[in-house]
């Protein structure tokens, strides 16, 4: 029986992902592969009033960079923007005001990497979800399964978008629109439905 989960890193991740680690007690994330570019590593999607939008974090990438190795592109004005749209989209959900703080404040530390954001943005969601997984990142590029208890999600839905139809995740209470958004970021669960 496979009880090991090999995923990559992403970033704020989407409903899937937490669907998927919830499956299994360990969680091996794959932090030595080449960082790959448009992809949920360091992209996430909220729900507005008026639209689905997707956040990006700028990165400086050197070519052939590996993923642990990716720096935050702080020139940009991304921090203040993905604050600003976060509370816009959320200020009103029901546990907006209890949960955000604790994700504010790991933004503003201002990682140097890529990696050390989103580590910390997983760590602190699970927390809040309550889903008990050892997280453990990889010291080396895993080619291929070797052991039968790994099972491989590794650029598993990449790039998946919200509404995908390929995500079977449960509806809930969402502050915007007439119809479910299946698969936005964490954010939206977590601050729609608290713990």
């Amino acid at each position: 029986m496979k009880d090991t989960l090999l995923i990559e890193l992403h970033h704020a991740p989407l409903l899937f992902y937490f669907d998927l680690i919830k499956q299994y007690p360990n969680l091996l994330l794959e932090i030595q592969e080449e960082f790959p570019k448009q992809t949920l590593r360091n992209r996430t999607y909220i729900l507005t009033a008026n639209k689905i939008q997707m956040l990006s974090v700028p990165v400086m990438k050197e070519n052939k960079a590996k993923s642990k190795d990716i720096k935050i592109d702080y020139s940009q004005t991304w921090l203040r923007d993905h604050t600003r749209a976060i509370t816009s989209a959320y200020k009103h959900a029901p546990y907006f005001d209890y949960c955000f703080p604790y994700y504010e404040e790991i933004y503003n530390k201002r990682h140097t990497f890529l990696l050390d954001l989103n580590l910390e943005i997983l760590q602190l969601s699970l927390r809040i979800l309550k889903l008990r997984v050892n997280v453990d990142i990889t010291e080396f590029y895993v080619r291929e399964n070797t052991n039968n208890a790994i099972h491989n999600a590794r650029s598993l839905h990449q790039n998946m978008a919200p509404d995908d139809p390929n995500t079977f995740l449960q509806a809930y209470t969402q502050l915007f629109g007439s119809k479910f958004i299946s698969n936005l970021s964490i954010f939206d669960y977590i601050f729609n439905n608290g713990l």
